[in-house]
């Protein structure tokens, strides 16, 4: 498997165009569990999946680009729907199923994703709330030959995947800035090797806009 996203189809029927956030911005987290939903493998947060977009190449950055609400220069100005229309969005899986390309055939038991939406406050720039009225799964991969894609179950099979890379560690500080000043932040909460490290600051409360 390649690709996966969650497709969604966004409808308004309010008597009134409305605009909503970037697909991404739309959710609160995303849990993904293994073993028929009994252990937690990968959690992921609204901010640190529009982050993952820097994974792109440029180029496909400006295909994905228009499906989640955004555009060439990044703009997370996300998606204005007429009246009595619906828009088809999506959500790119970049951390853990696009990163690992599972082997679905190596797949034992159920893995099951729980996508956890922001509230309305958050994600309604303008107009009316609209409604989705429908979400799934669209994953797109290739056929392989049956002597490599044995080998690739045997290997899920038989061997103990660990994937620490795919981890997010996270340290949250509040505090209050002012003007040309400097300031320490200690990483004391991060540990083991580290392919990124990103800060983000975010004012409070949390708005819309912001």
């Amino acid at each position: 498997m390649d690709h996966a996203y969650i497709v969604l189809a966004i409808n308004n029927s309010s008597g009134a165009s409305c605009t909503i956030q970037s697909t991404q911005l739309l959710l609160d987290h995303i849990n993904y569990f293994g073993e028929n939903g009994n252990k937690l493998l990968f959690q992921i947060f609204a901010h640190e999946m529009w982050i993952s977009n820097c994974y792109y190449s440029f180029t496909e950055w400006n295909v994905i680009a228009p499906f989640i609400g955004s555009n060439a220069s990044y703009a997370d100005s996300g998606f204005t729907i007429a009246n009595n229309t619906t828009q088809i969005a999506y959500i790119p899986l970049i951390n853990f199923l696009g990163a690992i390309k599972i082997n679905q055939g190596g797949l034992q038991g159920q893995l099951l994703i729980r996508v956890y939406f922001d509230s309305a406050t958050l994600n309604l720039v303008s107009g009316t709330l609209p409604t989705v009225t429908n979400c799934y799964l669209e994953l797109r991969g290739r056929m392989l030959p049956n002597k490599i894609k044995n080998e690739r179950n045997k290997s899920y099979y038989n061997l103990e995947y660990r994937l620490p890379y795919l981890g997010i560690q996270r340290m949250n500080q509040q505090m209050t800035l002012a003007p040309n000043t400097q300031y320490s932040i200690v990483l004391s909460g991060i540990r083991g090797v580290a392919a990124n490290i990103f800060f983000i600051v975010r004012a409070l409360p949390f708005t819309v806009s912001n």
